[in-house]
């Protein structure tokens, strides 16, 4: 199993976790709501995006939802130099310095577009 698989696993396990959990003890659903409206308010409105990368279609619309081939992705890292999103096997990589954008599939480099 890759390491995107496994984090998307335990992100998800985690979150059926919580949600079992809140509906178990209803105190920590305040704590938890609490947390969800900061993760909502870092989000900011910016420009959608459509590229196309060694003939895969990247989109990130202005809410930042993206998409490879039409199929949602799953944020896995949010740096100051680069963010990164992952959809089955391929990974993308924005980098916020230069503009540009990687597309990796299975780890391996397929190309980068402006």
């Amino acid at each position: 199993m890759s390491r995107y698989k496994k984090i998307a696993l335990f992100e998800t396990f985690s979150m059926v976790l919580a949600l079992w959990l809140s509906l178990l003890l209803p105190e920590l659903s305040h704590a938890m709501s609490a947390q969800k409206v900061d993760v909502y308010s870092r989000i900011s409105v910016s420009t959608p995006v459509i590229l196309h990368v060694g003939g895969i279609r990247i989109e990130r619309d202005g809410h930042n939802i993206m998409t490879i081939n039409g199929k949602p992705t799953m944020l896995i890292e949010n740096g100051s130099s680069s963010t990164v999103y992952s959809q089955d096997r391929y990974s993308v990589v924005f980098y916020k310095h230069s503009r540009k954008v990687e597309l990796m599939e299975d780890g391996a480099f397929v190309g980068w577009a402006e």
